[in-house]
């Protein structure tokens, strides 16, 4: 037997997209709202973010002294992605509320500050897990106001009725009995599909291989995926694999992106330099690590790195806000390298280290004499690396990980429109009642994902815009 329920609204997923949904729909005035969450506690891989959240001319900036229009963000994203992938509207829907978003999230006693390297930082955090407090908030609002959070009850299956329109959901709970909802109004925001191999061979099958890909996300299946599938759901031709050249020491998180430290020094299986290594933070760094032998590199520091990384701690590497010089960072690597000694090393030569990674140890030698070299004339003769960011690789010990991509989250591939209304794959028109937002909708960034904030931004939009679009349906059907 069913257990049976009426909603006005029902959100599945309560994420970076659906939490906000399910909020904005409470305060817009929709009597009842369902939030149905597979897991014990919602948010999803949004729980495990920094906090860092896309707006353009925001109060982050105002008080900074920063500019930041969103028209300019607009036409930059729009040249980046040559239009590949991305629809224009919802791109800027998107963008058009950001600054709102960030205002409304201040409502709720969330502050954020303007960050110079990765743009809006929530105040007080910055580390992996810090987002959970936004999204705690929310959820307590939301109980506060009157909504309904359902977890251990994943949704299964979308019903429409005889003209195509949303009629219920159906789910299971926690105690493994069917639950049926009755609402005229969905949005869909379970997450992306990292756990689905199907899928992910589907649609990444040229820079994707399950061996050689690490994540500390949450793998989940794209449940979404087939749900707006089996309504018939158009689905984009392409998603986007949001990747970053990581290592996280096997998901234990200590530190959880070594790698990422600007001044180290990068090689590939072959023993050679590839890249600017200071470009480490960008997600489209992770494209050239992809095309290495083995899709893997070797990430190195020397004492006289290790003592600046200490002096000058980094949560972005370190995965934690530690005080200057706390010697924490060296004793991580110690430790792994005695847990993990496929993957990280101490090494008192780079013969060691040649032999290690399995290298010619000539072209090795060769290749740390000429970046030596770069770092005393001041410049990078290869790749550019900026001369602040260069420091040579001279002293014993050194420090070196392997690194492999690290995936974040996909992206994609339900196409919704720009009040996130999912498009009928037959006739290209909305499916009604049918939203969907977050990880799971392809059109707001195409091959790479650009922009540092821009998941948990563009969740925020597509859920607080779809419950805006739901809201006034609500009330015009209501007079």
């Amino acid at each position: 037997m069913a257990k049976i329920y009426q909603a006005d609204f029902v959100v599945i997923g309560g994420g970076a997209a659906g939490m906000p949904a399910a909020l904005e729909a409470v305060e817009q005035g929709i009597p009842s709202v369902i939030l149905m969450d597979k897991r014990p506690f919602p948010g999803g891989n949004a729980r495990m973010a920094g906090g860092y959240v896309f707006a353009a001319d925001a109060y982050t900036h105002e008080k900074a002294g920063v500019t930041l229009h969103g028209e300019d963000v607009y036409k930059e994203l729009i040249r980046f992605h040559h239009y590949d992938g991305v629809n224009p509207r919802q791109l800027r829907a998107f963008i058009d509320s950001s600054a709102d978003n960030l205002a409304w999230l201040r409502t709720k006693g969330i502050e954020y500050e303007f960050n110079p390297v990765m743009g809006n930082s929530i105040v007080g955090a910055g580390a992996p897990g810090s987002y959970a407090r936004v999204l705690d908030q929310m959820k307590k609002e939301l109980v506060e106001k009157g909504g309904v959070v359902l977890t251990n009850t994943p949704a299964t299956e979308l019903l429409l009725d005889e003209s195509g329109a949303i009629r219920g959901v159906k789910g299971v709970d926690k105690d493994g009995d069917e639950v049926l909802i009755e609402t005229k109004a969905v949005f869909l925001s379970p997450g992306g599909f990292m756990g689905n191999d199907a899928l992910m061979a589907l649609y990444f099958s040229d820079q994707y291989d399950p061996a050689d890909y690490v994540t500390d996300a949450l793998r989940f299946t794209g449940d979404g995926v087939s749900m707006a599938e089996q309504v018939g759901a158009k689905l984009a031709p392409k998603a986007t694999l949001c990747k970053e050249s990581g290592f996280s020491f096997a998901h234990q998180n200590a530190p959880h992106r070594i790698s990422m430290y600007a001044n180290a020094v990068w090689v590939n299986r072959d023993g050679v330099r590839f890249c600017d290594e200071s470009t480490a933070h960008e997600h489209t760094n992770a494209n050239l690590l992809v095309a290495q032998p083995g899709m893997c590199g070797y990430s190195m520091m020397d004492e006289t790195m290790m003592q600046d990384l200490i002096q000058h701690p980094s949560p972005q590497v370190s995965n934690e806000f530690l005080q200057p010089g706390d010697p924490k960072v060296r004793g991580q690597l110690e430790k792994m390298a005695q847990k993990l000694p496929d993957q990280c090393l101490i090494a008192q030569s780079l013969e060691e280290i040649a032999a290690w990674i399995g290298c010619d140890a000539d072209t090795f030698r060769s290749t740390i004499v000429d970046y030596n070299s770069y770092c005393a004339n001041g410049k990078d003769e290869e790749f550019l690396k900026p001369g602040d960011r260069m420091m040579p690789l001279t002293t014993e010990p050194y420090y070196v990980c392997k690194f492999f991509p690290l995936m974040v989250e996909t992206i994609g591939p339900v196409v919704v429109n720009h009040h996130f209304q999912v498009i009928r794959a037959a006739d290209n028109r909305p499916i009604p009642g049918l939203y969907a937002g977050g990880a799971v909708t392809a059109g707001w960034t195409g091959h790479d994902y650009e922009m540092w904030g821009g998941n948990l931004g563009y969740g925020l939009a597509s859920g607080r815009l779809a419950a805006d679009h739901v809201a006034a349906q609500y009330k015009r059907d209501a007079k």
